[in-house]
């Protein structure tokens, strides 16, 4: 087996962001539900989650990182919705999970957003392709392990 170190950044990120998938199926699993990790380039699921009474799915969004925050979005605002993210910091120990409706992500981006308007009123507030929206563990801390954003979304389905 090897354990060779990824050759560049773009293979480090690609290995963070599997390995933030398993680890969010793993729990999910942990927890009685049925998730499976999506495969391919151009995913519109990282994760599915199945109701065990009926039919109904919940599709999840997984971000992980390392770092001090994560690449919630680029070049577009997320719509305010109730698809769930969970967002994993793998750190040295253990994962930390927080877990928030897109509407929470869009929040905390426009409340970014105006934030940095108010200290420069003179640029310009369409949002450009280029853009890069940041999310911080901080932002987040009301949302750790908040799991049942996830298991509430199918309990609701299946009742």
């Amino acid at each position: 087996m090897s354990s060779k170190k990824p050759k560049n950044s773009q293979e480090r990120n690609r290995r963070l962001t599997v390995a933030g998938e398993f680890f969010v199926a793993a729990e999910l699993l942990r927890r009685d539900v049925h998730a499976s990790v999506t495969y391919g380039n151009a995913k519109a699921a990282d994760i599915v989650c199945f109701s065990e009474a009926d039919s109904t799915c919940v599709v999840v969004e997984v971000k992980s990182t390392d770092r001090a925050s994560w690449r919630a979005a680029t070049g577009k605002v997320p719509e305010a919705s109730d698809k769930p993210w969970v967002f994993v910091h793998l750190n040295e120990n253990h994962p930390a999970y927080y877990i928030v409706k897109q509407r929470v992500v869009s929040e905390i981006i426009e409340k970014d957003r105006e934030a940095y308007f108010e200290r420069y009123p003179t640029k310009d507030r369409a949002v450009k392709k280029g853009d890069v929206f940041n999310i911080s563990p901080e932002q987040l801390k009301d949302h750790k392990d908040s799991w049942k954003v996830i298991t509430d979304q199918l309990l609701r389905s299946s009742s």
